[in-house]
Formats: structure tokens, C-alpha cells, sequence
């Protein structure tokens, strides 16, 4: 089992740079969870994307067989948001 992080804490307001929240490495492999009730949009970019972009990969709520996505090893940043407006959410990300 890999050391736990503490859940990033994602809203609506600003994307979040995974890799960065966390202090892993670019690249590492992930496997991230959804644990709120809100989904989530991931996005892997060198760079944020504008707060309306719709690209990336979605992961619902933590009920649900889609609240998880796994990042390849050798990925760019992977950048969250909410995808409700006012409403945030968490997620549990772990080093794969």
C-alpha cells in the first residue's frame, strides 16, 4: 500500500493541479477516486485550461462504477474541477 495523502480538495472556481497538490512527481502513474457526490472533469495538460473547457475525462460520484480514473505513467499534469458549479468535492489520489 503507498503512503496515504491527504483528499484534494476540488471546487468549481479554479482548476487543480493533481501533481502538484500532491508533491508527486509529473508523470507517476495514478489512480484517482471520486468521493463527493459532485463529478469531477480531469484534464492533462502541460498547462490549466479555461474554467468552460469541456475536454477531458469525466468521473462521477462515488457510488457509482465510474468514480475512478487511472493515469498512465509518462502523462503530463493532470488538472480537476467540479463540474457544478458551486459545489466541490474530493478526491483520493494514489501513486501506482
Amino acid at each position: 500500500m503507498a503512503t496515504t495523502i491527504p483528499d484534494v480538495e476540488v471546487d468549481s472556481n479554479a482548476w487543480v493541479d493533481i501533481y502538484s497538490v500532491t508533491g508527486i512527481a509529473v508523470g507517476t502513474a495514478l489512480n484517482i477516486a471520486n468521493k463527493g457526490v459532485t463529478w469531477c472533469r480531469l484534464y492533462e495538460g502541460a498547462s490549466a485550461p479555461a474554467l468552460n473547457v469541456t475536454d477531458g475525462d469525466l468521473i462521477s460520484n462515488y457510488s457509482s462504477d465510474y468514480a475512478t480514473a487511472e493515469v498512465k505513467t509518462g502523462s503530463l499534469s493532470v488538472w480537476a474541477i467540479s463540474t457544478l458549479e458551486g459545489h466541490s468535492l474530493k478526491l483520493q489520489v494514489k501513486a501506482i
